[in-house]
């Protein structure tokens, strides 16, 4: 018994030595080995003790019962911790734990300059707590490579390397806090950011192969739809664009702006793909429109209700004469515009439409050119009659004139002929 208290003594303090200035591996060996002659001198005295409690009194049994329980608490105990006792850390789990920490020091570097700018992890839930174990795991592993590590240079860099672990993952997990409680006050808004943009995409996608059929010559009632389309989700547009300011002043620059961007740019890939339809159907339609109302000004030079003869009611011939050539003037702009943008539209025009958009131009240019000479034609013979039936009108006039003074003469002759004598 006294051997074996000695013995306990002794490894006790040794492992205290070993636990707190760190692993000595040839003293634990040492242990290790004493240990196992120490289980069969404790083994002995546990056979002697039931010897000895079968053939004493009770007063015997009270006396040594405890103190043997004592002794196995005690053995059992020391005999743990020197088995479990860990040798001295390698170069390689040293090593090992250097560049762990270096992985995670660098990945939480860049955790901490994103500062408050929101992620979507924030507004998930998934707040990496698989990142957060495995750093608090590698934390947990320098504080015992610590303790295990002999070496008083390389024990140090391990606790100056565990401690900027430690102070750069607590700083991180501090602003993923402050992100948190900022995601959770516009959580409203980014869902719905989140939704309009996949709503838009979506329709983007849809309307991409809508474009795609479009026959050639495309229809022009399905290319007005389209451009409606176009029209009604640039509203959407504008307000997925606003929500994304509202977000980006809010702290969520960094996650708002790729998804905004990805969508402008799907935006005007779309939109670029389209515009070759629109700009032909708009310019063809404009083209038309310029058609009917020169058509309109052609009908008006021809119009028996102003043209039936060369002298027929002249007034009214130039007071049409006159709202033509207010018409020709409105026209004019927007004709000669229309005429010269023909070749930019001609360029990006598909073959049908390229021929399409041709030959309406060169109808309108061929038309315009017809009612300008047109008028020209009317305004000159008007003149030349007008100029005429004013002479004789002017002429009527003095004749009408000279009759009305020589009938007032030759009845003046009858009453007084000598005084009329003279102007007879």
């Amino acid at each position: 018994m006294k051997v074996i208290k000695e013995w306990m003594e002794g490894a006790e303090k040794e492992m205290d030595q070993i636990e707190n200035q760190g692993p000595n591996d040839p003293v634990l060996k040492g242990l290790r080995g004493d240990l196992e002659v120490m289980h069969g001198k404790v083994e002995a005295v546990r056979v002697l003790h039931q010897g000895l409690m079968g053939t004493c009194g009770e007063h015997c049994q009270a006396q040594l019962g405890p103190k043997l329980e004592k002794l196995n608490q005690r053995f059992d105990s020391i005999a743990q911790r020197i088995t479990a006792g860990q040798a001295a850390a390698s170069a390689v789990e040293v090593e090992q734990f250097h560049s762990e920490a270096k992985i995670w020091l660098d990945l939480l570097e860049e955790e901490e300059k994103q500062g408050e700018n929101l992620k979507e992890e924030d507004f998930t839930g998934q707040d990496g707590n698989c990142e957060e174990g495995a750093v608090k795991e590698l934390l947990l592993k320098g504080q015992k490579l610590q303790r295990r590590v002999p070496d008083l240079d390389k024990k140090e860099q391990i606790r100056i390397k565990h401690n900027q672990l430690n102070t750069k993952y607590n700083s991180v997990m501090d602003l993923r806090g402050v992100r948190r409680r900022k995601a959770l006050a516009i959580a409203p808004q980014w869902y719905q950011y989140r939704r309009k943009t996949d709503d838009l995409l979506q329709w983007l996608d849809d309307i991409e192969r809508s474009v795609a059929e479009l026959p050639d010559p495309a229809e022009e009632q399905r290319v007005k739809e389209i451009g409606s389309e176009f029209d009604e989700k640039s509203e959407d547009l504008k307000e997925v664009q606003g929500l994304a300011k509202e977000l980006s002043d809010a702290g969520a620059t960094s996650l708002v702006q790729p998804r905004l961007l990805q969508l402008n740019t799907r935006w005007q890939e779309v939109e670029a793909k389209f515009t070759p339809y629109r700009r032909q159907s708009e310019y063809l339609g404009e083209l038309q429109t310029l058609l009917r109302s020169v058509s309109e000004t052609d009908f008006q030079l021809n119009s028996p209700e102003y043209w039936q003869a060369v002298f027929y009611n002249l007034p009214q011939q130039g007071q049409c004469l006159q709202e033509v050539k207010v018409n020709l003037k409105n026209l004019r702009p927007p004709v000669e515009g229309a005429l010269a943008r023909r070749e930019e539209v001609v360029a990006i025009a598909t073959p049908a439409e390229r021929t399409r958009v041709q030959e309406t131009a060169l109808l309108l240019n061929t038309n315009w050119d017809k009612v300008n000479k047109l008028y020209l034609d009317r305004l000159r013979r008007w003149e030349t009659s007008n100029a005429k039936w004013l002479k004789f009108v002017a002429d009527q006039k003095v004749l009408g004139d000279w009759l009305s003074g020589a009938e007032t003469t030759l009845k003046q002759a009858k009453t007084d002929p000598a005084e009329t004598r003279p102007h007879l």
